[in-house]
């Protein structure tokens, strides 16, 4: 059997157990166990869509219900120039352009599929450095993070306006200017949780983004930085100091001993223990 048939099988081997009527949603095609969030992203952007699924037996031509691309690149445009207004009003149009009750997963697939290339291309243009595998995980991560209720396509459409903060941000670089004042918080803050999503919060800026520029600012990544400082910090407290290791781990921040051992020994060739003797 091909998959139409196999699981029109299971489908209906599952009814028959049953009293209430089913449905069923297959996500995107996928290579690999790993991408399996990209298929699963699919699916819960169509189950957002479920009341408008068509019911069994409802065959139609997809090409007579998709958006139609003069739409779909008006929204595009209106991220590309960061209308707030104009993106929520083309987003409107697009899915007011798919006739209610005959929106299924594939339908949707096509269309943010679409989005999502562009909105990568969009960047690129912007600053041909950007890291495009960021910004796809980025996407990735927030296109769909939401769960989903009965009129949750918002998801979707936060993400685009979001994502045309991001862009006018490309063009302006205005992250660079507070790269010192982030330089500054994870010198002072460095025993607490910092990320950069809370970070990009802070500043008003995408996360993304920040991790590319800032990388590119100060030759590795915000993470080793982070942990750089805190294993600066944690030599000082070992020489200078007889707390115990575990409270030196503590105090720069590592809650995990293991991990704090093996970020020491990285960047000092040598345990904790072992560097404080030599010191001494």
């Amino acid at each position: 059997m091909d998959d139409q048939e196999r699981l029109e099988k299971f489908l209906n081997t599952v009814r028959e157990s049953v009293e209430f009527p089913l449905m069923i949603l297959v996500g995107s095609w996928v290579e690999k166990p790993e991408e399996m969030s990209v298929s699963c992203k699919s699916v819960l952007m169509a189950y957002s869509f479920r009341d408008n699924v068509p019911g069994e037996n409802q065959n139609f031509n997809l090409t007579d219900k998709l958006a139609d691309k003069q739409t779909i690149d008006a929204l595009l445009h209106a991220v590309e120039i960061n209308d707030r207004e104009k993106i929520e009003k083309e987003y409107d149009a697009v899915f007011e352009q798919m006739k209610p009750g005959e929106l299924d997963a594939c339908l949707i697939q096509m269309v943010v599929s679409y989005l999502l290339f562009q909105l990568i291309h969009l960047a690129s243009e912007q600053d041909e450095n950007v890291n495009q595998q960021e910004i796809f995980q980025f996407i990735s991560e927030n296109a769909f993070s939401q769960s989903y209720g009965r009129s949750s396509d918002e998801g979707l459409k936060r993400l685009l306006l979001d994502y045309g903060e991001y862009l006018a941000q490309l063009k302006g670089n205005q992250a660079k200017g507070i790269l010192g004042r982030i330089e500054n918080d994870l010198k002072e803050n460095y025993r607490e949780n910092l990320t950069l999503k809370d970070l990009g919060r802070k500043y008003y800026m995408n996360a993304a983004y920040l991790g590319q520029i800032f990388k590119k600012q100060y030759g590795e990544s915000f993470k080793d930085y982070l942990n750089r400082i805190r294993i600066e910090k944690a030599v000082e407290l070992l020489i200078h100091t007889d707390m115990k290791i575990y409270e030196v781990a503590d105090a720069v921040g590592y809650k995990d001993m293991d991990y704090f051992i093996n970020k020491f020994i990285s960047l000092n060739g040598c345990t904790p223990a072992k560097f404080r003797k030599q010191a001494r």
